[in-house]
């Protein structure tokens, strides 16, 4: 399972860092980074490699400004307004 979840956590990333905004907005659309999200619930009261690979996805967003939707959907589902 964990290596599934990296090989994902690697996709993600890597789609990400496209500028094609496409991929941007099909991930806003069909909600792909909610379960980021709650992988990274789930696996924030421990130190792991899974727990610090979501944070760096999360990071890359922060960096690399993604498009402002995305940024929103995914303040929207932290404070849990989903």
């Amino acid at each position: 399972m964990l290596r599934r979840a990296l090989a994902a956590l690697r996709f993600v990333r890597a789609c990400l860092r496209t500028p094609n905004h496409f991929i941007h907005r099909y991930f806003t659309k069909n909600d792909l980074l909610s379960p980021l999200l709650d992988l990274l619930e789930e696996e924030s009261a421990r130190d792991n490699m899974l727990s610090s690979a979501c944070m760096d996805v999360l990071d890359l967003i922060r960096k690399v400004a993604v498009p402002p939707l995305i940024l929103g959907d995914i303040a929207d589902d932290a404070a849990g307004e989903h």
